[in-house]
C-alpha cells in the first residue's frame, strides 16, 4: 500500500463561509455550494497561481453576482494568489 504523508490547515464549513462572505462581499455557503452532508471533511489545495480563463470567468460572474456557481478549488486559488491565505493543503469539516 503507497500512502503518502499530508499537512492540513483545518478550518469548519461556516467559519470558511464567514471568510469568503467576507472577502467577496457577498454571502458564500460551503454545504450547498459543494451538496455535502453532515459530519464530512473536505480536502482543497490552495495553489498561489492565476486561474485559467474559465476559472476566472466563473469567479468574476460570481463576484459580481452574474452567476450563482463558483467552484471552491477557484476560491482557494484566488485567496492563494491574493496573498490572505497560505498556499497548502486546506480541510474543511461540516458539522451542524
Amino acid at each position: 500500500m503507497r500512502v503518502k504523508k499530508v499537512t492540513y490547515f483545518e478550518v469548519s464549513d461556516t467559519e470558511f463561509d464567514e471568510f469568503v462572505s467576507e472577502v467577496y462581499g457577498h454571502n458564500f455557503e460551503f454545504v450547498p455550494t459543494v451538496e455535502c452532508g453532515n459530519d464530512s471533511e473536505h480536502s482543497y489545495s490552495a495553489i498561489d497561481r492565476e486561474l485559467n480563463q474559465f476559472d476566472r470567468r466563473d469567479l468574476d460572474k460570481w463576484i459580481n453576482g452574474e452567476g450563482y456557481y463558483v467552484s471552491v478549488n477557484s476560491i482557494f486559488d484566488d485567496l492563494a494568489r491574493r496573498k490572505l491565505i497560505e498556499p497548502g493543503n486546506y480541510l474543511i469539516r461540516v458539522s451542524w
